[in-house]
């Protein structure tokens, strides 16, 4: 009986080991890509971390396969003597307490301003009749199985913001983001997604950074961005991928020209139904300086109205939450491309981790929505479908108690936050 639980105790150890030595090496790869590094620097910080993260357990399985202990002894694999000791035990504490952070966060839920869901998947291959691909090597991959990135999500959010005013109520706000124009995916899966944002008969547009790679691809930015249809407006700010461009001022022309209007840097401000709707754009760290909302009316103005922020990463929460915005838009994440059951996303480019990978957060004052994004350079996706978001601004009082709780308990049983009513003020 002791024999076996010794054998398990070190089991259980040496999967903690396991775990906390995932979770710090992919932490660190994650967070390096919100540094603001050039793509050279960031290809040369990557090589010694992905040599971390697989370099030492392929030392423990090699003395393993050639040095096997006599005994079933998990102490006898660790390399390196009391370094290596040293390094087991800090694993175990940091696979502890990301198990912890990740069970509460699983245990919480999406916030109760997340009111409802629906989602429609669209095969756009079998849509288009054919594969929209530019090379051999994404066909490919398209035909790999269980790769999504043909499988668009389009999906409608209701969310309550407390302070919209009651004439807004009902604002709609279609978020996009991370197209990517590369070529490997080709014009015909993004006039298709134009298509959809059309359908989707938005107030306003927004896209949060991350539109082309290639210089050959800027002539698709009139057509295709040019081609949604809107009711208010249309908004975007740029991201670190946009930098590959060698003219950014040609790039936001582009932009310009098509009917939309670029945030970088500075905010701008409408007028619907005797109230301002303020848009704001930050793409630090990458390109600064973001908007100075300090020439912005503050939330003491009775007819402040509704205060949108679009960001790249985010990572700029914090600098959201103190400039009083309601809403924050962001991308970059790209879900973490590839997610695993039950567990979720393993990377999330930010400084956050995967704590901030996709989906809705309440951040107070402000609700975060981070989408999942439409394309990438690495044309894989598991488990992580490319999305379309339709957000639909409700106003109201916050939910009760009783209706936190309700909305807390489907969210575990089910997955989904169930409707849930809205009180007005």
């Amino acid at each position: 009986m002791a024999e076996g639980i010794t054998i398990w105790s070190h089991a259980g150890l040496g999967l903690l080991a396991v775990l906390g030595h995932l979770a710090m090496w992919l932490g660190a790869f994650s967070r390096i890509h919100a540094l603001g590094l050039r793509r050279w620097q960031l290809e040369l910080v990557e090589k010694p971390i992905l040599l971390a993260l697989l370099g030492l357990p392929a030392a423990v399985l090699l003395r393993l396969a050639y040095a096997p202990p006599p005994e079933l002894d998990p102490g006898q694999l660790i390399p390196g003597g009391a370094l290596g000791w040293c390094y087991f035990w800090l694993c175990c504490v940091w696979g502890a307490a990301a198990g912890l952070i990740w069970s509460w966060r699983k245990w919480r839920g999406p916030p109760v301003q997340y009111l409802q869901y629906q989602r429609e998947i669209v095969p756009i291959a079998k849509r288009l009749g054919r594969l929209p691909c530019g090379d051999a090597a994404t066909r490919l991959l398209a035909r790999l199985p269980g790769n999504q990135i043909l499988d668009l999500e389009i999906n409608v959010k209701t969310l309550l913001l407390p302070r919209l005013p009651a004439c807004l109520d009902g604002l709609t706000v279609v978020h996009l983001s991370d197209l990517h124009f590369t070529g490997r995916l080709t014009q015909d899966f993004f006039r298709f997604v134009a298509d959809r944002v059309t359908e989707l008969d938005a107030d306003l547009i927004a896209i949060t950074g991350d539109l082309i790679d290639q210089p050959a691809c800027l002539e698709w930015v009139p057509e295709i961005l040019g081609a949604m249809q809107n009711r208010l407006g249309a908004f975007c700010v740029f991201g670190n991928h946009d930098l590959r461009m060698r003219d950014m001022s040609l790039l936001a022309a582009k932009i310009e020209r098509a009917g939309w209007h670029y945030l970088g840097g500075r905010w701008s401000e409408l007028h619907l139904r005797g109230h301002s709707i303020v848009l704001a754009g930050n793409e630090l760290p990458w390109l600064a300086p973001p908007a100075d909302m300090s020439t912005c009316r503050m939330h003491s103005d009775i007819r402040r109205g509704v205060r949108i922020l679009l960001s790249h990463s985010p990572d700029q929460i914090q600098w959201a939450r103190t400039r009083d915005f309601d809403l924050m838009l962001a991308g970059h994440t790209h879900g973490g491309q590839i997610q695993l059951p039950m567990i979720g996303p393993l990377i999330g480019q930010s400084r956050y981790g995967v704590r901030y990978c996709c989906g809705v957060f309440d951040a107070p004052p402000t609700l975060l929505h981070v989408s999942r994004g439409l394309s990438g350079v690495q044309n894989l996706r598991i488990q992580c479908r490319p999305e379309l978001t339709k957000l639909v601004l409700k106003c109201g009082a916050p939910l009760t108690v009783d209706q936190a709780e309700e909305t807390a308990i489907s969210t575990l049983l089910t997955g989904v936050p169930v409707p849930a009513a809205v009180s007005r003020s």
